[in-house]
């Protein structure tokens, strides 16, 4: 005779107990069961159980035990100390029930009786191939005085329970340990059933990958959790982390060349955990990857992962009235590539926690004094505009330091650059020209007087002297001529910065510990912005540290790398610094 597993040494799961327990515990016997479990000697947490559930017995059932798989009352955690206490409670019919749904099921021995169902068994000297060992845990492990709360639990019951949907639950209330506790029920069931199990956490970022892999390891440490991102060196490390792994974090990027060079099969996972899954739109890697789901599905497909999404919103769509018929078509289009099934789950029943523990910030709005228009350095540089927008027939209603009137002209310039002539060079050098002072008006509505000048200056479209047409000649000199004009007028302090520099001194000398971002417009902006903070805090002694945040891109300006950009952040973080100033 073959020797059992011991199941009995294992952790239930809450689906286990849901379906093989509650059921058989007869009524008025759940509180009886809180008791032998040892969480609740006051009798403070049973009747607050008995008052949310309202009287429904199975529910209260339910709750006893969530809260003792949550590390409540009696060690250990295993179906051998539940199968005690439903005995001394006298709950036969649900020992039963795990008697014949547990034990019969996971373990490959003759049936043996009764009583040696339930004594201990020697664990297999040598495990199966694709078994884990039963010493390895693959539970829960939470820091010294944290425990799952409730609403997380609720959030979770779907996932566990090994159904498709999204999770929808507010930044900062803890979805990353949802989904830390979904997947480590789902990894403790291969104890019980031998099936080999297979994670992807799926995220947006590269940064954000390694952030969630740290995350993972330290709350199951039992399991193996690799990063897997286009950075990586080694070719097919996916394929190979497969292998090896328990879960795999790892970017949508890859994972769909992953799938689209035939490296990894979706049949080889069980379990999709889809970070900020409201990217699922469009042509996204997101998109595509959950494409490449469907399409396995239609094609008949049985072996397909569970999938998991996690989102603080799942928006509105293209739909910026919000209009209800349109958000409900978003929300019923996100579930179909989310192949959701059973929807978007929100809290419903504990609601109060939730809000406790959701940061709610508050929202002041100032409205902060701009510019008199009628300045003269405003007033100069729009008499320029004026004359060479009649050289190239631009009418634009907007006001000629908008984003709006320099979308105007690069629309008028684009088409010209196409047909390339004498003609064209002439008018694409003026429009060229009008919207470096449309970024000039542009910075000195937003900041420094010194700040406009330096985009005049640094205005390099124009050719030298020696390759320059007439025009460009023209061009040049009524340049050369308005910026002589433009220095010899007062600087006017902006009122803006004047208010800003009011309230950063206020905040942070009566908080020097705080942190702070402030966003800006471009990369221009942020250079100037952060230039002045320092500046700022030099003269008044107030101790504010400001740092660049922006972008890879380098079409306005010079961009950060991956590096540079997780340096600052690192730097933020122990910090370094103490306010980005960030696109």
């Amino acid at each position: 005779m073959a020797e059992a597993p011991d199941c009995l040494g294992q952790k239930p799961t809450l689906k286990e107990v849901r379906k093989y327990v509650v059921p058989h515990v007869s009524s008025g016997k759940w509180e009886d069961l809180g008791i032998e479990l040892d969480f609740d000697d006051d009798g403070t947490l049973v009747d607050h159980i008995r008052k949310e559930r309202g009287g429904d017995e199975a529910k209260c059932c339910l709750d006893v035990l969530k809260a003792w798989l949550q590390g409540k009352g009696v060690e250990p955690k295993t179906w051998r100390t539940l199968v005690g206490c439903l005995r001394e409670i006298e709950a036969e019919e649900a020992v039963r029930s795990i008697e014949e749904n547990i034990l019969q099921t996971t373990s490959s021995a003759t049936q043996p009786s009764q009583d040696e169902q339930l004594l201990e068994s020697e664990p297999p000297s040598q495990p199966t191939p694709d078994v884990e060992p039963a010493t390895i845990d693959y539970s829960l492990k939470l820091e010294p005085g944290k425990e799952i709360r409730g609403y997380q639990w609720e959030l979770a019951e779907p996932g566990i329970e090994g159904e498709n949907y999204i999770i929808c639950a507010p930044t900062g209330t803890g979805k990353t340990l949802v989904a830390g506790l979904i997947i480590s029920e789902h990894l403790q069931k291969r104890k019980l059933d031998g099936k080999t199990r297979k994670v992807i956490f799926m995220v947006n970022t590269r940064p954000l990958a390694q952030q969630q892999m740290g995350e993972l390891q330290k709350m199951i440490p039992g399991a193996s959790v690799k990063c897997c991102t286009g950075d990586d060196a080694v070719l097919s490390t996916m394929q190979l982390l497969l292998k090896e792994e328990d879960v795999i974090v790892c970017t949508a990027g890859k994972f769909l060349n992953e799938l689209d060079d035939s490296k990894v099969r979706l049949n080889e996972i069980s379990l999709i955990v889809i970070d900020e899954c409201h990217h699922t739109r469009k042509n996204s890697p997101y998109a595509r990857v959950m494409g490449c789901y469907l399409e396995e599905k239609q094609s008949g497909e049985s072996e397909l992962p569970q999938v998991v999404g996690l989102t603080a919103s799942p928006g509105a769509g293209d739909n910026p009235r919000l209009d209800l018929d349109k958000t409900l078509d978003h929300l019923y289009s996100l579930c179909a590539l989310m192949d959701a099934t059973s929807g978007i789950k929100i809290v419903t029943e504990n609601v109060e926690e939730l809000e406790k523990h959701t940061n709610k910030p508050t929202f002041r709005l100032h409205v902060l004094p701009r510019r008199d228009c009628s300045e003269a350095f405003i007033t100069k540089v729009t008499v320029e505009m004026k004359s060479l927008e009649a050289e190239v027939d631009l009418r634009c209603p907007f006001h000629r330091w908008s984003q709006q009137y320099e979308t105007a002209v690069q629309q008028k310039k684009q088409p010209l650059e196409m047909e390339p002539s004498p003609e064209h060079r002439d008018a694409i050098s003026t429009l060229k020209l009008l919207r470096c002072y449309s970024q000039t008006l542009n910075i000195y509505m937003d900041l420094r007087y010194e700040d406009a000048i330096a985009v005049l200056d640094q205005y390099s479209d124009l050719p030298t002297e020696e390759q320059a047409t007439p025009h460009e000649m023209k061009l040049i000199q009524n340049l050369e001529c308005l910026k002589s004009e433009l220095v010899k007028l007062p600087k006017v302090r902006n009122p803006l910065l004047v208010r800003m520099e009011e309230k950063l001194n206020s905040h942070f000398s009566g908080r020097p510990e705080s942190k702070g971002i402030c966003f800006v417009r471009t990369k221009k902006h942020a250079h100037a912005i952060c230039d002045w903070i320092s500046k700022l805090s030099s003269e008044s002694g107030v101790k504010i540290r400001p740092k660049e945040f922006v972008g890879h891109t380098r079409d306005t300006g010079p961009g950060m790398t991956q590096v540079d950009q997780e340096d600052v952040m690192k730097g933020f973080q122990e910090g370094k610094y103490n306010i980005l100033v960030a696109t």
